[in-house]
C-alpha cells in the first residue's frame, strides 16, 4: 500500500462535482 504525504476530500464541489455519482450509488445501495 502508498504512503501519502496529502489526501484531499472534496465535500462540497469545490474540485469536482460528483453529486451525480453519489445519488447513483445511493440508488444502487437501495435495491
Amino acid at each position: 500500500m502508498t504512503d501519502y504525504a496529502l489526501l484531499v476530500f472534496d465535500w462540497d464541489g469545490t474540485l469536482v462535482d460528483s453529486i451525480a455519482r453519489i445519488v447513483d450509488s445511493m440508488k444502487a445501495a437501495a435495491r
